[in-house]
């Protein structure tokens, strides 16, 4: 089978969000959320942009390229991108 290349950062700005082929992880341009609870454990990775992660309890964690994170389920956190932001993330459930 020969192999492809996949341009993620151009799937995720035409799409906002999609699974990659054949496998569990989806590529999402983020936008600002209201605080949420989580239903599963999910693993992201900053591959544009730079994004803050609010916690419910007042803490945040700044993520920039290339910095990746394991949010675990019932945390409640929102999102706030501080420009386009494009993850990709994967559920660890």
């Amino acid at each position: 089978m020969p192999i492809s290349t996949i341009n993620v950062l151009s799937l995720a700005k035409s799409v906002k969000s999609t699974n990659i082929a054949n496998t569990n992880i989806t590529v999402t341009k983020l936008e600002p959320s209201p605080l949420r609870k989580l239903k599963e454990s999910i693993w992201l990775l900053v591959i544009e942009g730079e994004l803050i992660i609010d916690f419910e309890s007042g803490d945040f964690k700044i993520l920039k390229l290339g910095d990746s994170i394991e949010l675990k389920t019932d945390m409640r956190i929102s999102y706030q991108p501080l420009q386009e932001t494009v993850v990709l993330s994967t559920s660890l459930s």
